[in-house]
């Protein structure tokens, strides 16, 4: 992947819906601190999960908000580890 496709995705996630993503990556925080023995899939569903709870417009509209946030999801975690590797 090149870094035109790279600042692609995340320009298209982060236009979509700032909120929810902004959400979202507090809801990624909050897995991330309390849950050493989950594997990332089991992550990534836990806050879907959540975000899905507390947004009801949202699960009017489930599948549409869940591939938008699983797109965010993992770039958000690709941006999260390259930095924390780098350290």
């Amino acid at each position: 992947m090149n870094i035109e496709k790279v600042a692609a995705s995340v320009i298209d996630a982060g236009t979509a819906g700032y909120e929810i993503y902004l959400e979202t990556a507090r809801a990624m925080d909050a897995i991330q601190e309390r849950s050493s023995g989950m594997d990332g899939r089991s992550k990534r569903d836990w806050v879907l999960a959540y975000i899905k709870s507390i947004i009801v417009e949202v699960s009017e509209n489930w599948q549409y908000w869940s591939e938008l946030l699983i797109k965010f999801i993992s770039s958000a975690k690709t941006f999260y580890n390259i930095v924390r590797t780098d350290r």
